[in-house]
């Protein structure tokens, strides 16, 4: 049987999560619940003793396998300094840090416990999930190797190549190495790409040549700070989930081609997936 490996790391805010408490757990609660065989495995940060308190009210509700939760400190600076940044560098070096910890909790635990796990997910611990947690076909097929939403809401990335850093879902080989941002920084910095998040993100994931598949924003996550900054969501108060049309099917074309260019045409497998004909041959993966 599959294993799937869920990892929750990111910042406990206390006055932002407290209030939203209930309807995050029970997101979290109906996205997860019909996935079968996932594991949780946590680092969070807290600032005070309330946020504390929220971190293990977390563990008690999510159970993970391994965990680690930490007083918020300063994170070491990389090596070479930024020679542009954008947006808070210590947050941006702290949820590096966080994401690389907590996939190494699920790499140690499954190397103790001799399992292995096919799938990873990466989520923020203040997410409000929309839908039940799915792993794309195509992920699932190999034809990518990691599904990471568009930006929310219409909006436009600021900077090129940046990928949105609060979720994603891929082959757990590739999850691994989309968790090693941190390792990578120096490296990074010395190439001139701007510090920033999602743009440090995107950089990384294009040399590391991984596949990725753009997919509907399944979440929600900082409301308040997203409509402040003018990201409106739908009328219908976020319910419905925004979609780039043209993005998805330039995704699914694009992993065509790529296949007929490396002569992977077999096995040819047509099926449906909510209304919609989807077209996915071949299979290719990390291991």
């Amino acid at each position: 049987m599959q294993r799937i490996a869920v990892c929750i790391s990111g910042h406990v805010s206390n006055e932002r999560m407290a209030l939203r408490w209930n309807a995050i757990s029970e997101s979290y609660r109906k996205a997860y619940y019909e996935l079968p065989n996932h594991d949780y495995f946590m680092c969070l940060s807290y600032s005070d003793k309330n946020g504390q308190d929220l971190a293990e009210k977390m563990l008690r509700v999510f159970q993970p396998k391994a965990h680690v939760v930490m007083k918020d400190s300063p994170a070491a600076l990389p090596l070479l300094p930024p020679k542009k940044s954008e947006g808070n560098i210590q947050n941006t070096l702290k949820m590096f840090e966080k994401t690389h910890v907590t996939n190494e909790l699920k790499k140690n635990y499954a190397l103790r416990n001799k399992k292995q796990y096919k799938y990873s997910f990466r989520c923020r611990p203040d997410m409000v999930f929309l839908k039940r947690a799915s792993i794309p076909i195509f992920v699932r097929l190999g034809i990518w190797h990691l599904a990471i939403p568009i930006f929310p809401w219409g909006h436009v990335p600021k900077f090129a190549g940046a990928q949105t850093d609060w979720y994603a879902i891929g082959q757990d080989k590739a999850m691994d190495i989309y968790s090693d941002v941190k390792n990578h920084l120096n490296d990074l910095v010395s190439e001139g790409v701007l510090f920033h998040a999602e743009t440090l993100l995107g950089n990384h994931i294009k040399r590391q040549q991984l596949r990725v598949l753009k997919i509907r924003t399944p979440c929600f996550f900082e409301p308040e700070f997203m409509e402040l900054n003018g990201y409106k969501p739908p009328p219908d108060g976020g319910r419905a989930m925004y979609q780039h049309k043209s993005m998805l099917i330039y995704s699914s074309l694009w992993g065509f081609v790529v296949l007929i260019i490396r002569g992977n045409l077999f096995p040819l497998c047509l099926f449906c997936q909510k209304g919609r004909l989807l077209l996915c041959t071949g299979v290719d993966s990390l291991g």
